[in-house]
Formats: structure tokens, C-alpha cells, sequence
């Protein structure tokens, strides 16, 4: 972006060389001349210092930190940026402080012709829609950037999150076929195959998935621990779903973060007051897409208490074990369909209610 910066310094550049080839004029125009063409050329750089000291201060992580980066992105922008860098920085400016920044830095490179830069940059851009709730917007420029090849791990995350947000369960079930091949590399991955099962009412699996996921990493987001807790309360298992809600609310929280620290108090208080114990138990189990997307169900207190941990009248839980992934029916050809199924309805119901 805004190569022109340059020229000046490559016409100094070429005007001392033509000098000293041609000895047309003093040796010590040419010296002018060159040590003219290196200042331009800093001056034309500046915006590459500028980005290098905030991606610095980006890998610390401390707001501080952050707020430094902030100021050099700018400046580094302002001064012009390579593309690639560009599109960190927008992708940055999207996830912190200044979503129309980043949008108005990602849309011109998301028309380029090349997909390594335009495929990075719609996903990356997908977020500022997201984060507007325009999910249809989101989703188409994930999946032109999947149909450019781009697969890169967050393009898949992050469409998965739009299908739901969206309501679009079928969609998500058929992407997670994909998933399912990859989930071992990421635990956003093994997630979504729980949520994948969890939506389907395959609970045993769903906490297999999520066992899987504990024992081979330590998530340092909420989500699978939400999840978790939604398996337990399945089976009316109190104890253990709040165990993993309070191991979840210490975890780190992001501008697009899916739960936030309050959402979680606010279940671990209605799971440890006797007289809503039963109650928001029993609308978590009528709400499953409500919760994965970060939306509480209405639920009423009882007015008799229950200090049972364990609820009576729910499923006894056998431990938890993977199922074989089921194979995408024939007659819907893999491709991607809006039909609904009741349950999906009634899922979609609620959530439209909800909101």
C-alpha cells in the first residue's frame, strides 16, 4: 500500500547513479544525491519500524501493552504498510479497539486477486459482520474464502460460530464433518464436535469428546467448560457441572468471546440457590443452542428448595465414550441445505424468542 512513497527516493537513487556512470557533473552531487535517496528511503520505511515495534508489544498481551500497539498500528498505517502487514493490523484493530478501522484497511485487500492475501482478509473482515450480527454477511465471506482454498484453522472456527449464531445447524453439522478430521490439533475443534453431539442429544459422546479435549490440552477459553457443565446437567449431575463452570470463569475473555465472566456467575448462582436449582436445570436441557451461543434461557424460581446435587428423575450417566461420527446422508448429497428438522425448529424458536 502506498508504494508511491518510494519513488522519490528511487529517482534520487537512479539520478546519482546516472551521475557516477556518466561523471556528467562533481562526484559530490552524486553523495548529495545518494545520501538523499537512503533518507527517503527511511522515510519511506518508517511505517514497516512502526509495525515491527507494535507486533512486539501485541505478543505481550497486557492491555498496556496493547494500547502501545495500537498507537504504532496507526502510525504504521498512516505511513504506509506492505499488504501483509496491513492486513495484520486490521485484523488487530477488528479484535481491539477500532472495528471500522480494521473493516476500512481489510475490504480493499479482500477484492485482490491473489487469494493469499483476499481469503485472509474476507475471514479476517468476517468478524467486524459478525460482531454486528449480520451472520448472512459473515458467512458468505468465510465460505468464498473457503471456496478460494483457504483453510486455515480460524476460517474453519469461525464459521462454525457464525452457523450457530446463525441458527443454521444443519450447515454446522456437514462443516463439522470436516472438523472432525482435525480436531486433535485444536481444542475449539474437539469443541464443536461436542457441540455437534450435544445438539444431536448424544451427551455420552459429546462428554467424550470433551474429555478428550481436557486430557490432551488446557483451554484457556470458557467454552468447553460451559459445555461441559451442559452434558452434566443432562444428567442432572450438579456438582460436576459446577465445577466446571467455576474452573471456566477464571479464563481468559475477548471482545468475541462467546461467555463472558458475569454469564458464568449468573449460572453458577441459579445452580447453587436451592429454590433455581431445578428450574434452570431443566431450561438448559430445553435450550441447548441458547447456551452454546451465549444466550441465558427464562427460567422461574421454585418455591420449594432441592439441596440434592445430583437431581433425581435425570439419566444415569455410564461414562463417557465417542461415538462413530455418522456419515452424511446420501440423499442430501453433501450439500448444504436450509431444511430444518423439528427440533432444529424448536431450537430456532426459543432463540429467535430470546432475542
Amino acid at each position: 500500500m502506498k508504494r508511491a512513497r518510494f519513488i522519490p527516493g528511487a529517482l534520487l537513487l537512479a539520478a546519482a547513479v546516472i551521475i557516477m556512470l556518466t561523471e556528467s557533473l562533481p562526484y559530490w552531487i552524486s553523495f548529495i544525491l545518494l545520501f538523499g535517496a537512503a533518507l527517503c528511503l527511511i522515510y519511506g520505511s518508517r511505517g514497516a519500524y512502526y509495525f515491527s515495534k507494535g507486533a512486539k508489544y501485541v505478543s505481550m498481551k497486557d492491555k498496556e501493552s496493547i494500547a502501545k500497539a495500537s498507537v504504532l498500528f496507526r502510525k504504521a498505517l498512516k505511513a504506509g504498510l506492505p499488504e501483509n502487514y496491513a492486513l495484520y493490523a486490521g485484523t488487530f484493530f477488528i479484535q481491539q479497539d477500532d472495528a471500522e478501522l480494521g473493516k476500512n484497511v481489510l475490504e480493499p485487500i479482500t477484492a485482490r486477486k491473489d487469494p493469499k492475501l483476499s481469503a485472509p482478509a474476507m475471514t479476517s473482515l468476517s468478524m467486524y459482520y459478525y460482531s454486528k450480527a449480520d451472520y448472512e454477511k459473515a458467512i458468505s465471506l468465510c465460505e468464498k474464502a473457503k471456496e478460494f482454498g483457504y483453510k486455515n484453522h480460524n476460517l474453519l472456527i469461525d464459521l462454525a460460530t457464525y452457523y450457530l449464531a446463525a441458527g443454521k445447524v444443519k450447515e454446522f453439522r456437514i462443516l463439522c464433518k470436516e472438523l472432525e478430521a482435525k480436531a486433535d490439533s485444536s481444542p475449539a475443534m474437539l469443541d464443536f464436535l461436542a457441540i455437534d453431539d450435544i445438539l444431536s442429544g448424544k451427551f455420552r459422546s459429546a462428554g467424550g469428546y470433551l474429555q478428550r479435549l481436557f486430557e490432551h490440552h488446557i483451554p484457556d477459553f470458557a467454552d468447553p467448560y460451559v459445555h461441559s457443565a451442559e452434558v452434566y446437567l443432562h444428567y442432572g449431575d450438579i456438582e460436576n457441572a459446577l465445577k466446571k463452570l467455576n474452573e471456566g470463569k477464571d479464563k481468559r475473555f475477548t471482545r468475541f468471546s462467546i461467555y463472558s465472566a458475569e454469564y458464568i456467575e449468573t449460572m453458577i448462582s441459579a445452580l447453587e440457590n436451592p429454590k433455581e436449582r431445578v428450574p434452570f436445570t431443566e431450561a438448559v436441557n430445553d435450550s441447548p443452542l441458547l447456551i452454546i451461543n451465549g444466550k441465558l434461557p427464562q427460567w422461574n424460581a421454585s418455591e420449594t428448595e432441592c439441596n440434592d446435587m445430583k437431581l433425581p428423575g435425570y439419566p444415569a450417566m455410564e461414562g463417557f465414550e465417542i461415538e462413530a461420527y455418522n456419515e452424511i446422508p446420501e440423499e442430501e448429497g453433501g450439500e448444504i441445505s436450509t431444511d430444518l428438522t423439528e427440533e432444529d425448529e424448536e431450537w430456532l424458536r426459543k432463540h429467535q424468542a430470546e432475542e
